[in-house]
């Protein structure tokens, strides 16, 4: 029965939950309890009669469980509220649960956000308030379970742990997506025999096909050719072989992840050059490749990008510079062919614009960035942003890479409205006059306390450069967070609180998400002995992304992969070795940052969930549960 239409909420378990939270407060009349008469005249119970009372006691026993979990986790997480120290005016920042269960469930995206929130931040009463809205036999439509698979997909093996150790044993509705999801994240972790458990319980549990076909596709990966083969440009010689190597093992590693999707790679060394690009290239594309990955460096990816597109093969080159994805404004075909996988430098810096203005409700942002090609991109970039949704922008400015001394720049901020500033000081003049006769004081401009005409001051350097300034901000009366003070990625680093701490606290910056960031190095690590680079999750992503379509395509039962790379700009986006990405319109890659924020303690998610003592300590992989 699909979920696909409104349904009338199930009374009798809501009821029975109420009772036992209540705790004995509504008398209730149990059979068997009346007087001598109404037992003689009750009539005999036949065996159907004890087996419906028995059912009917496991599912009291169970409401009584479950409402004994809700109770515990309301208490955890009360206490856990109250350990926090109290913000500005005394109010604790709470986590707000899923707030959003749809009354229609094939309002898709609607769905696909409330899975997000509940993946993110759902405890056992989202969980109930979720499974118990629905019948028993209730099962997701087609595209409601496929937005499952998708968002459950992003979650990390601890979490997703947490969830499946919540999901009552008679009602799985949402068990099997999760244990498929748990099973590739421990897969991921190299889990093996954890991962075949859950892959095993998602095949058992799950009433969706084609979720059954991908839990039994994993346990028996496809052998024989390959059914996407991606060609790689990679510099593997040369003076950055070792760069090369890394991002080869990375894509191997995603290769090895993904084995059921039957990806195979074709490998060729640009050397770092264009000339042997060029010619690396035309061998992947005369050998029939069905897309090509890298390269890595802006000339020899432009060479390959020409080569590729003009052969009418999809490209990912690995390069973030803009004009690749602008190359051939004439071809209709460009933007289906060309995909750049890359860190979008202003995509962090229009995410930050965002936060500031729309979330943290800034009115005027202050810019002070490197002197740098990087810097000046993410300077531009917020600003743009912030003057589209109609903040005030002063600056940007520039300072030389290498300075340790702010104040110069600072004090420019300080003294930016000379008409104000002219005014203050005749305002300070006659205040200190005794005798309005007295002839004017003269003033030095620098001796007015500085006044800025800002609330937030965007600095898109090092973590160094934001532990430098914090103090000279200080030492000039730029307290945060009442000037909001927003750093860049990067700034995670103990760097950033070597020195200078406490005068950083509430600045805020975006950065990957920590925990499948630390997964992806562990795994990557272990599997190669040594560390990934930083752009390791590049090569990793690109063959991630391709497996990840060709999965979709195998659950639709298409006939052919040929269309593979048309599923790169869906909304939903896919799992990437540090979280979430997308590719926009333009073929330029977009990731999922998170946002964090210098605490008391140290740097902090900023909007990480208050955590119940329950949740945080399930970290171990459940066992397969029956469910009805």
């Amino acid at each position: 029965m699909g979920l696909s239409r409104a349904r009338t909420l199930i009374v009798v378990p809501i009821v029975l939950l109420s009772i036992v939270v209540l705790g004995g407060c509504v008398n209730v009349k149990l059979p068997g309890t009346g007087s001598e008469e109404q037992k003689k005249a009750a009539p005999v119970r036949t065996e159907a009669d004890k087996a419906a009372e028995k059912k009917a006691a496991e599912k009291k026993k169970a409401a009584e469980e479950l409402a004994k979990k809700i109770e515990e986790e309301k208490k955890a997480a009360e206490a856990a509220a109250a350990e926090q120290p109290a913000e500005e005016g005394g109010v604790r920042r709470v986590p707000a649960p899923p707030t959003y269960i749809p009354e229609v469930l094939g309002e898709d995206e609607a769905w696909r956000r409330y899975l997000s929130q509940y993946l993110q931040r759902g405890g056992v009463e989202d969980t109930m308030t979720l499974l118990y809205s629905y019948p028993t036999d209730a099962q997701f439509n087609d595209a409601q379970a496929a937005a499952a698979v998708r968002v459950f997909a992003q979650g990390g093996a601890k979490r997703l742990q947490h969830l499946m150790s919540i999901q009552p044993g008679e009602r799985p509705l949402l068990r099997p997506y999760l244990a498929l999801a748990l099973g590739d994240a421990l897969w991921r972790e190299q889990d093996g025999i954890g991962a075949q458990q859950m892959w095993k319980q998602a095949a058992k549990e799950s009433g969706w096909t084609p979720l059954q076909r991908e839990a039994r596709k994993r346990l028996n990966p496809p052998e024989g050719k390959p059914a996407i083969t991606l060609g790689l440009l990679l510099p593997l010689s040369g003076k950055y072989e070792a760069l090369g190597r890394n991002l080869l093992h990375a894509a191997q590693l995603a290769q090895r992840d993904y084995a059921d999707a039957g990806i195979g790679l074709l490998i060729r060394d640009t050397a770092g050059d264009v000339q042997a690009a060029q010619a690396a290239a035309t061998e992947l594309i005369e050998a029939g490749v069905d897309a090509i990955v890298g390269p890595l460096f802006h000339d020899p990816a432009r060479a390959a990008v020409e080569l590729a597109v003009n052969s009418a093969i999809p490209i990912m080159p690995l390069n973030p510079r803009p004009d690749l994805t602008v190359f051939d404004d004439d071809n209709p075909e460009t933007q289906r062919l060309l995909y750049q996988n890359a860190f979008n430098a202003e995509q962090q810096a229009r995410d930050m614009a965002r936060y500031a203005i729309e979330r943290d409700k800034r009115r005027r942002v202050a810019i002070l960035a490197p002197d740098s090609e990087q810097g000046r991109m993410l300077a531009e970039a917020f600003a743009d942003e912030a003057k589209r949704l109609g903040a005030g922008v002063v600056g940007p400015d520039y300072f030389p890479r290498d300075t340790r001394d702010f104040s110069p720049w600072l004090k420019q901020l300080g003294h930016i409205d000379k008409e104000a500033i002219a005014r203050r000081m005749r305002t300070a003049r006659k205040a200190q006059a005794l005798d309005p006769a007295d002839s004017a004081q003269t003033e030095e401009v620098d001796d007015i306390p500085p006044w800025y005409a800002f609330d937030a001051l965007y600095l898109p350097g090092s973590a160094a450069h934001g532990r430098l300034m914090a103090p000279q901000l200080a030492f000039y009366d730029i307290h945060i967070p009442q000037t909001a003070l927003l750093g860049a990625v990067g700034w995670n680093s103990p760097h950033l609180l070597s020195a200078g701490a406490e005068y950083l606290k509430g600045a805020v910056f975006p950065d990957a998400d920590e925990a499948r960031a630390g997964a992806f190095h562990a795994a990557y690590s272990k599997a190669w002995g040594e560390r990934p680079s930083n752009l390791a999750a590049l090569a990793y992503d690109a063959v991630a992304v391709a497996a990840q379509s060709f999965r979709e395509l195998r659950m639709a039962q298409a006939q052919t992969t040929q269309g593979w790379t048309g599923l790169l700009l869906r909304d939903a986006g896919f799992s990437g070795a540090l979280g979430g990405l997308r590719f926009g319109a333009d073929g330029r890659s977009a990731r999922d940052f998170t946002l964090y924020q210098v605490e008391e303690e140290g740097i902090a998610p900023l909007d990480a969930p208050a955590k119940p003592k329950a949740e945080a300590q399930a970290t171990t992989s459940p066992q397969p549960t029956s469910g009805g």
